[in-house]
């Protein structure tokens, strides 16, 4: 029985290690190489990167539409009445269409999922703030910053400080470029 157990945790911790290589050789294949073997291309964001005095990379020619919350348009509301089955489904496929927009590589999706913040369904909300930390962009933290100071809800605040933390954490590729620079 003892080295059923020993066999479960070796594979597992074998499985895991695979795992781990496996997606740190993904992240560092060649963009090019990427969209040869990819059937579907998405869009790729068309700013420069470069390193801060800290070494954090940081995105130069931020789109104009995105430098300004006022010109993010309205959030999209339900047309349905509040409570009614048809106002669920409107919500769940509302969460998934913003689920749907972290698949794209674009400051539109962004915009898109940055909008909803604002959406008076705190569904909607939650949904978007999970967007943003899936589409992984620093673009998003000065938004998410005035969305915190705008919040009146305590729990919504320490939610959103805490992506804009996680946003601001360096990735594996620019901790291992600054490692390998020391």
């Amino acid at each position: 029985m003892a080295t059923l157990r020993n066999r479960i945790t070796w594979y597992t911790c074998g499985v895991t290690l695979l795992l781990l290589a496996g997606g740190v050789i993904y992240q560092q294949v060649e963009p090019s190489k990427k969209s040869a073997t990819s059937t579907v291309s998405l869009p790729a964001r068309k700013s420069s990167v470069s390193q801060d005095s800290r070494g954090m990379a940081t995105r130069a020619g931020r789109p104009q539409a995105l430098q300004k919350l006022p010109e993010l348009p309205a959030p999209i509301v339900s047309p349905h009445s509040t409570g009614s089955d048809e106002d669920q489904e409107w919500i769940a496929k509302r969460i998934d269409e913003l689920d749907a927009l972290t698949w794209f590589d674009d400051f539109e999706s962004l915009g898109k999922i940055l909008t909803e913040l604002r959406n008076p369904l705190p569904e909607i909300r939650a949904a978007a703030l999970d967007a943003t930390r899936d589409f992984g962009s620093r673009d998003a933290i000065p938004y998410l910053e005035a969305i915190s100071s705008d919040s009146k809800e305590p729990l919504e605040q320490k939610a959103i400080q805490d992506l804009i933390e996680f946003l601001k954490l360096p990735t594996l590729l620019e901790e291992s470029s600054i490692n390998s620079d020391e």
